[in-house]
This record gives C-alpha cells, sequence and structure tokens, in this order.
C-alpha cells in the first residue's frame, strides 16, 4: 500500500502540476488583492475571472482571453438593453440569461459562461438601473482577473537544475 501511495505521488505530483498549482495561486490571490486595492465592488470574483482564464498553454490562455472580451461585451450590450426596455425585474434577468447562453451556445464558447452568468448576477443583484459606475467596475473586475491570469502565465518560474 506504500509503495502505491509513493507511485502516485512521483507521477502526479510533478512539476508541471506545481507550476500550474503556483500559477493558479499567484493568479487568484494577486486579482483578488489588485481589486481590493482599487475598490473594485465584488473583489473576490476577480480570483474566479484568474481561475477560469488561466490555461495550461499560452495560446490556450490566449484563446480564452479573446473569448471572454467578445462575450462580456454581448453580454454587456444585451444587459444594458433589456434593462432600459423591462429594468431590473425577474422577467429581464431570465431574458439576458437566455440570450447569453444562446448565443455562447451558438459560437460554441460553453466555457465563457461561468463569468458572463457571475457579471449578470451581479448587476441584477444591485438592483437599479446599469449605469455607467456599474459598468466601469463590471470591466474593472474582467480587467483585472484577465491581466492576472496573463501575468501568471507569462511569469518566469525558477528552472529545475539537472
Amino acid at each position: 500500500m506504500f509503495s502505491s501511495i509513493t507511485h502516485y505521488l512521483r507521477t502526479h505530483f510533478t512539476m508541471t502540476a506545481f507550476d500550474q498549482a503556483f500559477r493558479l495561486s499567484f493568479a487568484i490571490i494577486l486579482s483578488v488583492c489588485l481589486a481590493q486595492f482599487f475598490h473594485v465592488q465584488f473583489a473576490p470574483s476577480t480570483g474566479v475571472i484568474a481561475l477560469l482564464t488561466l490555461q495550461y498553454s499560452k495560446e490556450e490562455t490566449w484563446h480564452t482571453v479573446y473569448q471572454r472580451f467578445i462575450s462580456y461585451a454581448y453580454t454587456m450590450l444585451i444587459a444594458y438593453f433589456v434593462n432600459r426596455q423591462f429594468g431590473v425585474t425577474m422577467f429581464a434577468f431570465c431574458l439576458v440569461i437566455f440570450f447569453v447562453i444562446l448565443i455562447s451556445v451558438f459560437l460554441q464558447w460553453n466555457s465563457t459562461l461561468s463569468v458572463n452568468v457571475v457579471i449578470l448576477l451581479h448587476l441584477f443583484l444591485q438592483a437599479h438601473v446599469l449605469d455607467m459606475p456599474i459598468m466601469i467596475n463590471e470591466t474593472e473586475r474582467l480587467l483585472i482577473g484577465i491581466g492576472c491570469a496573463l501575468l501568471a502565465r507569462y511569469a518566469a518560474l525558477p528552472k529545475k537544475h539537472k
């Protein structure tokens, strides 16, 4: 039994696993600290954005960043127009959720839904008209989370000496 545990640890606790764990931790902690420093509302959710943006490679991370920005744009546009027509109601929330999910599924960007739904929850939880300060706050959260994920992906970690 002890040998199987040792074997598991040797094969699974690799430098790649350590590297990814360090990068994720760094991105999450830094994003929350920055958001709190800049007094961004819902600061902890920047950590979720960083977590869901940071991927295993630079190419995958950039692809996710691209999808996040585009999906954020259509999420905010839909939320803005529905809010202007129907206010902050459960019907409006359901309508926005439906159209954001519809577009995301059509584009096959299901991975963007979690962040967009969190953004929509924040918008509708504040229970008033969607105005510029709220939209700026949501944009700041997105930029901080994405920025910290990119910083973590490009941060140079010390290489193991042979």
